[in-house]
């Protein structure tokens, strides 16, 4: 014969070990579904801040990159400027040029 839980051998469990047995696997089961919806919770926690952290570090780098194209293209437009100013004093014969 085999002993079993509480020292019985095996198919002499009462009704009443059979309800307690029962009865600490529902509490068992109680507790790692709770464990299991607070580690999901914190890991959705977890990822909400993550991207939103992601979303700004993207949001800076973006105005970054428009702040240094918007120089460039200034400083394009200031050589485009002066070349063309230049070009019609050569060609009117200003004293500038």
């Amino acid at each position: 014969m085999q002993v079993g839980w509480m020292g019985c051998t095996e198919g002499q469990l009462s009704a009443d070990e059979l309800n307690s047995l029962i009865a600490h696997a529902h509490r068992r089961i109680e507790q790692l579904e709770k464990q299991l919806t607070e580690q999901q919770t914190s890991e959705q926690q977890r990822v909400n801040v993550a991207l939103s952290q992601l979303r700004e570090e993207n949001r800076s780098l973006a105005e970054e990159r428009l702040a240094r194209e918007k120089e460039q293209m200034h400083a394009e437009l200031e050589m485009l400027k002066r070349q063309w100013v230049s070009s019609i004093c050569c060609r009117l014969g200003c004293l500038h040029c």
